[in-house]
Formats: structure tokens, C-alpha cells, sequence
């Protein structure tokens, strides 16, 4: 297990580091990280922060450790926080699991340790247990095939979109997934943004989604739509767009290619997507589409 220390350099720390290693954790510096720790995700991961605040009053370093603490909670990343007495918590830091010990007390940070480590490891199983289950079950996605369908049949086109949108809204959300709400941009920016706990620690941030309902498969439609949606990828730090589209024409199940490379684009028919969250869980769906776009190469359904 890896363990980021983040405390101030003044304090004893010869006894945590001591039972860290009897622990069999790892521990690095944000120093050591070959990242910038603020905007980057270190590779190998950090499995955990351990923040120290000690009785002291340096008000500097105990600044640098609560923007720490404030990154790895951005990130979803687990924290351990060690309170030297007298010293009380920042209100800030409610909610996280501290512990108040003298880091001489090599016993009593042991047991603490042991504990939080043993409550990590489990969770750490069962949301990688949950984790490996698609998203959708067949019935699922034969019933959001049916649904697809259906759009069509729609007269209003403000209610065709907002079937679509809803429907892709829920196809992308799950246990392991969070979509925020749509926005109202047009072709202006992206419709919502996904996060999900496996993948965005590894991609180092949310995938911004844009969804398109044509009534027919358009001839040159898809290619502006990436090539605009890229310009708007170019001016944010996300690790790429996801385009979703689909063609009301109840024949058109088949991927349209966009006929542009080299963008931060990846595109996928609503349909496409259904099957492939019916296969495999989201998490390992954006990670493989971060890939194609990495490598500067088309991405396959």
C-alpha cells in the first residue's frame, strides 16, 4: 500500500515512518512524486494520505498540509490524519478520520493505523467487487435499445431531446458513476460532466459529455460537432470530451466515423454505448477511451 505523508519537516516523524514499514506501507513525499501533486495523479497511485499536525504553531506548514488534505479529498483519496495534543481540528477537516497521538507513541499510532488500514483494505475490495460489474444487466440495455427507438416517434423535437438526454443521463449513471446536471449551452460548451471512482483519479479529472440527436444520420453534421466541441476541450483541463449521438431513423443503429483525428474527441452512438456499458463497467470504458485518444488513434466500440 501506498501512502503519501504530507506534515511539517520539523516534526518527529522517525516513529510513524517506523510503523509504516512494519505495516508494510509505502511512504513517499509530495517531493518524491515525479508529478506536480496539485494538477497531476502520481503514478504508481497513492492509496492514502497520512497528515500530520503537530502541537506546534507553524502556521505555514500546517497550511501546506490542509491544501494536501484538500487535494486528496478532491481526488476521492482516503485520509489519516494524527493530531498532536493540545492541538484541536480545523473545523475544515470534519468528517475525516483523525487520531490524536504523540508521534514518539509508536504503540498507540500502531493500533490507530492498523485499524484505519484494515476498514481501508475492506472497502478497497468490495468497490473493486462492485466495480467489476457492468453497469447495465441485458434487460437494461434491451430496454434502453427499446427506448432509443422510440425517439422517433416523438413529434415535438424539444421532447425528442429530452428524452434523449434524460436516457443518456441514466444510461451513464450508476453505482460507480456521478453525471452532473445538463447545462443549457447549445454548441457552446459541454451538456454534463461525468466523474466516476475508479477512472477519475487515473484520468485526473471529469470527462465533459456532449449529447446530438439528429433525425437522420448527418453527412458532415458529426464533423463539426467534434471539430467545435474539441475548441471547447482546448480551452479547459480535462483529460478529453465524450460525444454521444444518435439518429432517430430506426435503421441507424452503426457508428458514423467523424472524419477528424487528432482531437481530444472521442465519439460514440447512443446505441454503441448501450452495448458496451451492457459489457464492461464504465470506469474501464473511459479509461481505454483516454487511451485511444493518448495515442492519437480512433476509438473502437
Amino acid at each position: 500500500m501506498r501512502c503519501l505523508l504530507t506534515a511539517d519537516l520539523d516534526l518527529p516523524s522517525e516513529g510513524l515512518r517506523r510503523v509504516m514499514r512494519r505495516l508494510g506501507v509505502d511512504i513517499v513525499k509530495v517531493s518524491q512524486l515525479p508529478v506536480d501533486w496539485l494538477t497531476q495523479t502520481p503514478a504508481p497511485p497513492v492509496e492514502f494520505v497520512c497528515a500530520v499536525i503537530g502541537e506546534g504553531d507553524n502556521r505555514d506548514a500546517e497550511a501546506a498540509v490542509l491544501v494536501d488534505i484538500g487535494v486528496a479529498l478532491g481526488r476521492r483519496i482516503p485520509v489519516f490524519l494524527i493530531l498532536e495534543p493540545p492541538r484541536r481540528a480545523p473545523l475544515v477537516l470534519a468528517g475525516v478520520t483523525l487520531v490524536e497521538a504523540d508521534l514518539r507513541n509508536e504503540e498507540a499510532l500502531e493500533l490507530h493505523l492498523k485499524q484505519f488500514l484494515r476498514t481501508l483494505r475492506r472497502k478497497t475490495e468490495a468497490q473493486t467487487a462492485v466495480s467489476e460489474i457492468p453497469p447495465l444487466s441485458r434487460e437494461s440495455a434491451a430496454l434502453a435499445h427499446a427506448r432509443l427507438d422510440e425517439i422517433g416517434q416523438v413529434i415535438s423535437p424539444v421532447g425528442a431531446a429530452a428524452r434523449f438526454e434524460n436516457l443518456m443521463l441514466e444510461v451513464l449513471g450508476s453505482h460507480e458513476a456521478e453525471v452532473s446536471a445538463l447545462r443549457s449551452t447549445g454548441d457552446m460548451g459541454y451538456d454534463a460532466a461525468l466523474w466516476t471512482n475508479e477512472a477519475s483519479p487515473i484520468l485526473g479529472g471529469p470527462v465533459l459529455v456532449q449529447l446530438k440527436l439528429w433525425i437522420n444520420a448527418p453527412r458532415h453534421g458529426l464533423k463539426r460537432a467534434v471539430e467545435n466541441f474539441s475548441a471547447q476541450l482546448d480551452t479547459r483541463q480535462v483529460p478529453f470530451g465524450l460525444l454521444i449521438y444518435h439518429c432517430m431513423e430506426k435503421e441507424q443503429k452503426t457508428s458514423h466515423g467523424s472524419g477528424v483525428s487528432n482531437t481530444r474527441v472521442v465519439t460514440i452512438s447512443a446505441h454503441d454505448l448501450v452495448d458496451a456499458l451492457s459489457s464492461r463497467p464504465l470506469s474501464s470504458l473511459l479509461v481505454s477511451m483516454r487511451n485511444a485518444v493518448t495515442h492519437g488513434v480512433p476509438y473502437r466500440a
